[in-house]
């Protein structure tokens, strides 16, 4: 069974010391299972453990909310116990060589591509800024993020194996072959064509994940309509926050996981119909923050004119 913890950081800390196998904070919005962590779905892999000494972290671009969690998952990292070493692909294995290398298809070797594409795009951009920086400040920088980028390619290699690599993986035999200490600027040259078919794939995968979860989160609703779950991941990327009455008829609860108390609701509903003003008044432990001619803003939760007929209005008429 999944353990609760209360907070982000304390979900962090259990992930990274081992305290449970699974668990979770906050309705699932980060949540562990084994050597991985999640922020608000599987469709996004903040960090993995490859073994006890090295942990595969996501580089990829993210929300607001999946950046904070990023951020507290490093910082619960201890940096004397782990190697971090930030990729864009995190699903991916090493490299076993034996009787049976073989039989190893292509599709081993992808996210290792996109991994040394990574490593080598960000130290040719770095490179190609340190010929145009006047500043000390910029250009340490710029010097610490190819020192890094180095690391990180070295470490991956050793880690994964890759230095094995038998020559009919390609593609991946050439980026491993690129002479990272070549002079400045060579290397970007060699990957600038590498560096737009990368973009172009990451788009595609973007694309793809968020259709898969978008989909994943439109079963959720139907579940949670018919009160089957009562929380939906991924409930950002649903078209518009959807409500119901909660199975005691005590409050309205909605998708993103708030609730206000149903007399509260009906109250502010009458006073709506009534054309008295709401903006600013309570309603459970929020306020109505905004009112529009198709919305209301309570809390920072925007919900649909539509839903409040749907479900409150039933409600008062009733009585």
């Amino acid at each position: 069974m999944s353990k609760y913890y209360k907070n982000y950081d304390e979900c962090a800390h259990a992930w990274v010391h081992e305290l449970s196998e699974d668990g979770h904070a906050r309705g699932d919005r980060m949540f562990f299972r084994g050597p991985r962590i999640y922020s608000y779905g599987y469709h996004y892999m903040i960090a993995r453990k490859v073994n006890d000494k090295v942990i595969l972290f996501n580089a990829e671009s993210s929300s607001s909310t999946t950046n904070k969690h990023k951020g507290q998952v490093m910082a619960a990292i201890p940096t004397f116990a782990y190697d971090v070493i930030s990729v864009l692909e995190l699903k991916v294995e090493p490299y076993k060589r034996g009787s049976s290398d073989k039989y190893i298809d292509q599709s081993w070797a992808e996210g290792h591509v996109t991994n040394m594409e990574y490593f080598l795009l960000n130290i040719a951009r770095a490179e190609d800024k340190l010929t145009r920086v006047r500043s000390e400040y910029s250009r340490n920088e710029h010097q610490a993020t190819i020192r890094n980028m180095l690391r990180f390619r070295s470490q991956y290699i050793k880690v994964f194996n890759l230095d094995k690599t038998p020559k009919r993986f390609k593609e991946l035999r050439r980026l491993l072959d690129i002479d990272v200490n070549a002079p400045t600027g060579a290397v970007k040259a060699e990957m600038e064509a590498a560096a737009k078919k990368h973009e172009a794939a990451m788009a595609r995968k973007r694309k793809a994940a968020n259709k898969k979860a978008t989909a994943l989160a439109k079963e959720q609703l139907a579940l949670w309509k018919d009160y089957k779950v009562d929380y939906i991941r991924n409930n950002d990327l649903l078209d518009k926050i959807y409500i119901r009455l909660s199975t005691d008829s005590t409050c309205i609860e909605t998708t993103n996981s708030a609730s206000v108390p149903i007399e509260h609701a009906k109250l502010m509903y009458k006073r709506y119909k009534l054309g008295k003003p709401v903006k600013g008044k309570k309603i459970g432990y929020y306020s109505v923050a905004n009112l529009t001619d198709k919305d209301v803003t309570i809390g920072c939760t925007t919900i649909p004119l539509s839903e409040i007929r749907r479900v409150v209005a039933p409600l008062v008429k009733g009585e």
